[in-house]
């Protein structure tokens, strides 16, 4: 791959919460790029009243501060481009934004990179109406972008064809994992579940629709009391009661605002991912690396990431995930998932996603 010579400056633009999963994987890839030759200053857009919500790094760009705050300022902000018109004088050889919602950007200038892991608000049901609107009315500049970043060959062509793109256009620059190897030798080995020792089931996500955490639950409630649910989020009050009303409330936990995630993976016996629609998974990324087998939804871009490194399987019918669970209590089964987990984890890398970012760098630079 041919690079022009340096120094660049490339700023990275972004108005993603702090545990946002695309916050994650711009601070590591801002990591892998940035070099003597690389400079990335990053500008944090957010809106006044959300203020505590971001995390304290590079230039601070406020929105306006609008009467009721929360979801209307960031409707607002967006919708009349605050941010697109206090961003479009920064200096940069190009600009790489981070969301979608920031698009507006692209009327401005003409050197904009922006990462978009999918565009389910448009072409599925999953969100609220509003949001959706917010969102999918940003998508009219991208055709303008010069060049459009997404993380998987799934992603790519629901874009492409969602948004009847050229395929040039759209690039895959798959993320490296984010959490360290962990402080015991991999592949993991593990003795059978018992009542006095129940394995953990650990399931990271949102509590929205696609993310299927109502699967999860009844899946858990097909399991006897060897087997313990944690699931890495704030839940709704219905996921509360579900878990109550099939019985399972005993034997799970809800966790939200985890700032190590690390021991989380290193604490679990199996990762469960039942999603419907993933732009990427991240926490599949993550968990293979720390040797979590992972049983998990054959969904949109899911299994190109799990690969070999895991099992999946049909996100509405609980059965055979039970069966697949069940299977990992033979110890030899259970080391030979987390072999091919770490295995799986290790085609991707920090140099391969830095070798992917660049070669998009240089490509919509020339």
């Amino acid at each position: 791959m041919h690079v022009t010579s340096g120094p660049w400056e490339i700023p990275y633009v972004h108005d993603c919460r702090r545990f946002d999963g695309l916050f994650v994987v711009m601070e590591d890839a801002r990591r892998a790029v940035a070099s003597p030759q690389v400079h990335i200053p990053v500008y944090t857009c957010y809106d006044p009243s959300l203020r505590a919500q971001y995390p304290e790094l590079g230039t601070m760009v406020s929105g306006y501060r609008i009467p009721g705050g929360g979801d209307l300022e960031r409707g607002v902000n967006r919708f009349l481009p605050v941010f697109a018109r206090k961003l479009r004088s920064i200096p940069g050889d190009l600009v790489h934004i981070w969301s979608v919602s920031l698009a507006a950007l692209i009327g401005f200038r003409s050197d904009v990179i922006v990462t978009v892991p999918d565009i389910a608000k448009l072409t599925t049901r999953f969100y609220p109406r509003l949001p959706s609107y917010l969102h999918n009315r940003m998508l009219h500049y991208l055709p303008r972008a010069r060049a459009i970043i997404c993380y998987t060959e799934a992603a790519r062509r629901e874009i492409v064809e969602g948004l009847r793109l050229p395929p040039d256009l759209v690039h895959v620059t798959p993320p490296s994992p984010s959490i360290g190897p962990p402080p015991f030798p991999l592949p993991r080995t593990n003795s059978p579940p018992t009542a006095l020792r129940p394995w953990e089931l650990l399931y990271v996500a949102t509590d929205r629709r696609h993310k299927n955490i109502e699967f999860f639950l009844r899946v858990l409630a097909r399991l006897d009391g060897r087997f313990r649910g944690l699931v890495v989020t704030q839940p709704t009050s219905r996921t509360i009661a579900l878990s109550r009303q099939i019985g399972v409330a005993d034997r799970i936990e809800f966790r939200s605002g985890v700032a190590d995630l690390a021991s989380v993976f290193r604490g679990a016996d199996l990762l469960v991912h039942p999603s419907l629609h993933e732009g990427f998974g991240l926490p599949l990324l993550e968990g293979m690396s720390q040797g979590l087998p992972v049983v998990a939804s054959n969904r949109t871009c899911i299994p190109e990431v799990v690969g070999n490194g895991g099992q999946v399987l049909d996100p509405t019918d609980p059965t055979p995930w039970v069966d697949a669970i069940e299977a990992l209590t033979d110890p030899a089964r259970y080391k030979d998932a987390s072999r091919m987990a770490v295995e799986r984890a290790s085609s991707f890398s920090v140099e391969k996603t830095r070798a992917a970012l660049m070669g998009v760098y240089d490509s919509a630079r020339r």
